[in-house]
């Protein structure tokens, strides 16, 4: 009977991952990649993906998951994320 091997999780919560990377940063250099192949410059996107890859990790390294999102909710304008159910991040103080 052939044996199956399984491989355990170290932490409950691991995000997936390819080759030595996050899926989000591999998905970073995929679209580097593939844009540079679009604009007939596929070294170069090569290169823009890496490095978006590398500022991703290091900017995520050791945090939430969601760290990027909550960044963006309270540093850059409302318009931009553009979400109903929560309130504008400019208002600091919540009566109620």
């Amino acid at each position: 009977m052939d044996r199956v091997e399984w491989r355990v999780p170290l932490h409950i919560e691991e995000p997936p991952r390819l080759l030595f990377m996050d899926l989000r940063q591999f998905c970073l250099l995929v679209a580097g990649l593939g844009l540079g192949i679009a604009c007939d410059a596929t070294v170069a996107g090569t290169l823009a993906g890496a490095v978006l890859a590398k500022l991703h990790g290091g900017l995520t390294a050791n945090r939430h998951p969601r760290y990027l999102m909550h960044a963006a909710y309270w540093h850059l304008p409302g318009w931009v994320l553009s979400l109903r159910r929560t309130p504008p991040s400019c208002l600091r103080l919540f009566v109620g």
